[in-house]
């Protein structure tokens, strides 16, 4: 995922081994950002599954569990799912900040695959 170097600085990444893996995802990540002052916010986590496997997780009138497919291949899929909306004023900086982490999130082009 491609983020400002400014803004890189206050995001933590964590392995998440979690109830996705029960689902079949075969890896998952949870971003969190470190606002200027006060405690760490998730941010967002990403999913790595069998595109054939998430696509059995999605029904019509749901919200995904996890997240929005947002880029495929070779059979596999990054699926991430954020925050609805900042918990941050958005005239501050840490405001700002994450109004730019929102845009990256959902913007296929902001991933890439390693390998």
């Amino acid at each position: 995922m491609k983020v400002p170097a400014d803004i890189a600085e206050r995001i933590a990444v964590q392995d998440q081994p979690v109830d996705a893996a029960k689902s079949g995802a075969v890896a998952i990540v949870t971003l969190s950002y470190q606002p200027m002052k006060g405690e760490e916010a998730w941010f967002m986590t990403a999913y790595y599954f069998n595109e054939k496997v998430l696509d059995k997780t999605i029904f019509p009138d749901e919200v995904p569990p996890y997240g929005f497919k947002l880029i495929t291949r070779d059979g596999m899929a990054l699926s991430v799912i954020g925050p609805q909306e900042s918990i941050f004023d958005p005239n501050t900086q840490d405001g700002k900040n994450f109004a730019k982490l929102y845009d990256i999130l959902y913007d296929a082009a902001s991933y890439r695959f390693i390998g």
